[in-house]
């Protein structure tokens, strides 16, 4: 028989004869190959292919090679031999059940390579359902797992639908899509899906990150960013970006709020892991805004800063502010005083009154009481060493307390218990920080004046005279500042273009310009900051931070406990230092 007919035969078998038995040899094969010599370009015969014991009767078990396969008690070469009436195949090429054969393709019982999925030790034709889940089905592109398939809302069963990930859930069906309980809005809201078959968000939980990954869900609804610094006397608190309080420093009066010793890198605040949205440092003391609106306060507390209604003890671990009538959206703090702004425009303020700081005539406060004499709603609060300042809803500002250098700005160096206007500036401030001894404001054109002291040039100008209303433009700052902040006798900013730029005060390195001068009267860059940086921590002294666009932070000053946090304490840093462990 010619070759021509052996590859006739070997067409006419069945695949599944072929993979099932691969090479069994027959006597058939052996007699017709005698027809052909070697001459005529056929192979040899078998029995004489195998002579020497490979593959003949006394050698049931053959010893076959990597290019041959067994063929009953011999070995057929794979490429030349016929055994049962075929050309010999691979062993290789009969596939095992359930591997992946082909694209889209996979092995089924009988060793064929078929369309179809091998899932849970289970084979499955295209478009067969998942049977525990009817949103998903055997598809091409997956042959060893189910696909969602079903289109998004699609009824599953009960009360329940498809969603977009191929689940079958008793979910929110909103705008065409379902999706899970306890699944985030992807508008980056503070909402979330959790009462089944509702067609509308509901509100996430206080303290919960919005879906946006970034910010935290406040009281109102509001999302809110977290991420944030305060520099206080000998110690530095943050919030990192999922709602952690973290301080490090000194801790000669329980500021960090461990309940233990000092740190020269972060550490956490006892509980306050989560759900933090703001945060501020005083002297010895500290405060931290929850998203659920509470205030709660550590640390220092002899003139009742903490505002635990008590000022005969100190705390070591946050305290939850009495008094407070509604939920606040922001606080402040001086060096011994306390102030919290509210939704519908309310500002109370606790601890020293020393100077009529709490814009209130009555004395010394454990708990809260209402600043008087505001006309309208407070937009936003900053609090110095011993005075307050408020911008209101129509732009307006207004400050109160200590007023020896003129920081109220009212022509006077009198001290006020109720709020009174600084003079020159209209009704367009947008910001406001209040420093130790002097005070500065941004308005709407981007323009920043200062007044008060004045002896290191924390009020931007040449001369060391006190200032006692807003005075000229501060020199060297351009018009695209976005934001203020003020310390012990220096003063900081930062622009549109991410630099930050301060004057004032230098002998501990807190313009971050590397020693350039022991003060300086103009703005100037901090050094390497003169991109990137999207906010500057308040300032109570002689050290700042700057927050990143990246979200880092770097810190620079004064550093006798560690405040810097990069680990190190006792020498100023005059140039911004990356912070260990935080955010």
């Amino acid at each position: 028989m010619q070759v021509s007919a052996l590859f006739s035969i070997s067409i006419a078998l069945s695949a599944a004869t072929l993979l099932l038995f691969g090479c069994a040899c027959d006597s058939g094969s052996s007699t017709d190959r005698t027809d052909a010599g070697p001459g005529d370009g056929g192979p040899d015969m078998l029995n004489d292919s195998k002579a020497d014991g490979a593959g003949g009767s006394d050698n049931p078990d053959p010893q076959c090679t990597d290019t041959e396969t067994e063929c009953g008690t011999a070995c057929c070469d794979n490429e030349t031999d016929v055994c049962n009436g075929v050309v010999c195949e691979l062993k290789a090429e009969i596939c095992e059940i359930g591997t992946t054969c082909e694209k889209g393709k996979v092995c089924d019982s009988e060793g064929e390579c078929r369309d179809g999925c091998f899932i849970n030790k289970k084979l499955y034709e295209h478009g067969d359902k998942n049977p525990s889940n009817p949103c998903e089905s055997c598809e091409a592109d997956s042959t060893t797992s189910w696909t969602p398939s079903a289109a998004d809302g699609t009824a599953c069963g009960g009360d329940k639908f498809c969603n977009a990930s191929g689940k079958c859930v008793a979910g929110c069906i909103i705008g065409g899509h379902v999706y899970d309980i306890g699944e985030r809005s992807p508008s980056g809201k503070c909402e979330v899906c959790s009462v089944p078959n509702s067609t509308a968000w509901s509100q996430a939980a206080s303290g919960d990150l919005c879906s946006d990954g970034g910010t935290v869900c406040r009281f109102d609804g509001k999302c809110v960013e977290a991420l944030s610094v305060a520099a206080g006397f000998g110690h530095t608190c943050g919030v990192t970006p999922v709602g952690r309080a973290m301080c490090w420093g000194h801790n000669w009066m329980g500021e960090l709020g461990t309940g233990g010793v000092a740190s020269p890198i972060p550490v956490g605040v006892l509980g306050l892991e989560s759900g933090v949205v703001g945060i501020a440092a005083g002297w010895e003391y500290s405060c931290a805004l929850k998203a659920t609106g509470q205030v709660m306060c550590w640390g220092e507390n002899n003139y009742g800063q903490i505002g635990v209604g008590t000022s005969t003890t100190h705390y070591k671990t946050p305290q939850p502010v009495v008094g407070i009538p509604s939920e606040a959206v922001s606080i402040v703090v001086g060096d011994r005083h306390t102030c919290a702004g509210f939704a519908d425009g309310a500002a109370m303020c606790w601890g020293s009154n020393s100077w009529g700081q709490l814009g209130n005539p009555s004395p010394h406060a454990s708990s809260p009481i209402q600043v008087v004499g505001l006309p309208s709603a407070v937009a936003s609060m900053s609090a110095g060493s011993g005075h307050t300042c408020a911008i209101l809803v129509d732009s307006s500002l207004w400050c109160w307390g200590y007023n020896e250098n003129g920081q109220l700005g009212d022509g006077s160096n009198t001290h006020r218990t109720e709020p009174v206007r600084p003079g020159n500036l209209a009704d367009n401030i947008v910001r406001v920080a209040s420093g130790g001894t002097h005070t500065c404001a941004l308005d709407s054109n981007g323009v920043v004046t200062c007044w008060g002291a004045n002896n290191h040039g924390q009020c931007g100008r040449w001369g060391g005279d006190k200032l006692v209303e807003p005075g000229p433009p501060v020199e060297g700052l351009s018009l695209d500042v976005v934001g203020l902040s003020t310390g012990g006798m220096f003063s900081c900013a930062w622009t549109a273009t991410g630099a930050a730029m301060c004057w004032g005060r230098n002998d501990m390195g807190q313009l971050g310009d590397k020693y350039a001068a022991p003060e300086r009267y103009s703005a100037g860059f901090v050094s390497g900051l003169s991109s990137g940086v999207r906010g500057l921590s308040t300032i109570l002294f002689e050290h700042a931070c700057a927050i990143m666009g990246s979200g880092k932070v770097r810190c620079w000053g004064y550093n006798s406990g560690g405040q810097i946090g990069d680990g190190s304490q006792g020498s100023p840093h005059s140039t911004p230092t990356a912070l260990t462990l935080f955010p």
